[in-house]
């Protein structure tokens, strides 16, 4: 997905883009092999809504319309269970789009597919960066092609790197001298067991469903909504308490959730797929904003410079934010002088977006003891005080409106300080 965003960006800018792609890209609604997390439950929140909107005008009403995708107001729409409470309900304004991550994934290629100067190499693979003379620069990759043996040198302008978590470049960087990104690690252990449900006719609320535990609860689960008027179904278990493939132990482990509502839809629901099991060991973020010596003409963005907890849905919106970014890089390159680095200011703006969904999710993650990563002295009270808004969100609609905000990457987490909504959280404890 986030190669996907960054060639449309590209195509802007330059005379060709050149997808370098092992498996192609998808021709179907088909999981693809390569993108095991896309039999899982995904969205696009707010902000990676407003993204797409721009980058392809039309394709989301088109695939709305179609019946392709689900949105809905992520408070008036949404039954959301966290912190041992029931989330309020009531127009937010506020969207998010649920969606079944391989059709999505389908249009958004023969989007990308259709854009005159963009070529795919199927069955091709990078296997190393070239640089100029000096080492200061990308002047290229190596390629591999399946087909044929032996390597060859392509000459580019632009790297970009969006391979995913198992990017390569950390290790080509330090094959060639310089150290490497340094990076910030959460070690979650969170396990994924999914399959698509056709949705029960006659049920008196079917609207999307979300339980979040309560540390040290470990489990969860979701029920969204997908296309064909089907549910995607994906229970989760932290810290190695993995949700289990099999049918019947499925259906008890749903029971043990914080509450019954995910079980009971469950039991009157037909499946129509087998479980399908994913584990997510740690959340990474390759900090190459904060690398001495990078090679110029040279961009990691998505999952391979930072990969998120999946549970907070978070990465593609983040993916988008970031493509937008690299576009006005791009555009101030373009008229700026000679010293201007592309490389440097792209992951230091990429750095900022970044920034905010980590803290929030990272926090939530280290609630658990089990969990291992970094814990700023500072960790305790956040997480105390977010724990705080989390209930407030309960009753009281300002604190539960910034709430959404926040989590959909339009504000950032000091926002959830301001004094009004400080203020309500505060008399929403005092009272309880």
């Amino acid at each position: 997905m986030a190669g996907l965003l960054a060639a449309r960006v590209l195509s802007d800018h330059f005379q060709e883009v050149l997808i370098v792609e092992r498996e192609g890209l998808a021709t179907s609604a088909e999981p693809r092999k390569n993108v095991p997390q896309g039999r899982h439950v995904h969205v696009l929140l707010q902000s990676g809504i407003q993204v797409i909107e721009r980058l392809f005008p039309g394709l989301l009403v088109s695939m709305l319309s179609s019946d392709l995708l689900v949105r809905s107001d992520v408070s008036r729409d949404f039954r959301w269970r966290h912190f041992g409470v029931w989330k309020a309900r009531f127009h937010s304004g506020i969207d998010i789009v649920f969606m079944y991550r391989p059709s999505f994934e389908w249009n958004l290629a023969a989007q990308v597919s259709g854009i005159n100067n963009v070529k795919v190499l199927i069955g091709s693979e990078a296997t190393g960066l070239c640089l100029d003379a000096n080492d200061s620069r990308t002047t290229g990759i190596t390629l591999r092609r399946y087909r044929t043996s032996g390597e060859e040198a392509i000459e580019t302008d632009l790297v970009v790197d969006a391979a995913g978590r198992g990017s390569q470049t950390p290790k080509w960087l330090r094959s060639m001298g310089f150290d490497g990104p340094p990076e910030s690690r959460v070690e979650v252990n969170i396990g994924y067991a999914s399959r698509i449900y056709a949705r029960p006719a006659g049920m008196v609320d079917s609207s999307p469903l979300f339980v979040l535990p309560q540390p040290p609860d470990t489990r969860g689960g979701a029920i969204f909504p997908i296309e064909g008027s089907r549910w995607m179904v994906t229970l989760t278990g932290w810290t190695e308490d993995y949700p289990p493939a099999d049918d019947k132990e499925y259906l008890e482990f749903a029971a043990t959730l914080d509450v019954p509502d995910i079980h009971d839809a469950l039991r009157k629901a037909v499946a129509l797929t087998e479980i399908s099991v994913h584990k997510f060991p740690a959340s990474v973020w390759r900090r190459y904003d904060k690398m001495e010596a990078l090679p110029e003409s040279l961009i990691v963005l998505g999952d391979a410079m930072c990969s998120f907890n999946p549970v907070y849905a978070q990465g593609m919106s983040v993916s988008a934010l970031e493509a937008v970014a690299l576009d006005r890089c791009l555009t101030d390159q373009s008229s700026a002088r000679s010293s201007f680095s592309l490389s440097r200011t792209f992951h230091r703006a990429a750095a900022r977006i970044i920034s905010n969904p980590w803290r929030v999710t990272a926090g939530e993650d280290l609630r658990y003891p089990a969990t291992r990563g970094e814990r700023p002295l500072s960790s305790g009270f956040l997480r105390w005080y977010a724990g705080l808004v989390h209930k407030a969100t309960s009753t009281d609609e300002r604190v539960a409106r910034q709430f959404y905000n926040v989590l959909s990457l339009i504000d950032p987490p000091e926002s959830l300080f301001s004094p009004g909504v400080a203020i309500r959280t505060a008399a929403y404890s005092s009272f309880r």
